[in-house]
């Protein structure tokens, strides 16, 4: 595993450079990440646990160039049929919730060879966690940030 020492920006932008289609994003926080989608996402779906940090993130939202739906559902029973996202993201939520129903529901909701785009805090594994649960990690990297490491994956059902 790499370890970077890079603007946290740049390395989304990077990380999400892939995706297309329809995606579902878990943790989205205060929404960050939205502005970084790239053209071929048609619409996220975000899902956030703290209710302060999914009203920030529906500002953010409501200013993106992406269609964004940030939702109050629950991330371990996700409103969206089996196999109908194209691309996911699960950004600093499986120290906050139980990574296995998480992951799970992931599993559930995203196609058959979908992309999972992974930033967690580095422990307890996540990586682990995304692979029980019946991804292939294809690639990792370390970075490092101010409040500690982090994990960045890309994993595919």
């Amino acid at each position: 595993m790499t370890t970077l020492h890079v603007d946290e920006d740049a390395v989304w932008r990077e990380a999400l450079a892939g995706l297309r289609g329809e995606v579902v994003e878990l943790g989205c926080g205060d929404g960050r990440t939205f502005p970084w989608y790239p053209p071929g996402v048609t619409g996220v779906h975000a899902f956030e646990p703290d209710p302060s940090l999914r009203h920030d993130a529906r500002g953010v939202a409501a200013w993106t160039a992406t269609p964004v739906w940030v939702r109050d559902d629950p991330v371990e029973d996700l409103p969206l049929a089996r196999g109908s996202i194209d691309g996911a993201v699960l950004r600093l939520l499986l120290h906050r919730r139980p990574a296995a129903p998480v992951v799970a529901e992931l599993a559930r909701v995203l196609r058959f060879r979908g992309e999972l785009v992974i930033l967690e805090d580095a422990g307890p594994d996540p990586l682990a966690a995304v692979r029980a649960g019946g991804f292939t990690v294809e690639d990792t990297w370390s970075v490092r940030h101010p409040t500690g490491m982090r994990v960045l994956g890309r994993a595919v059902r």
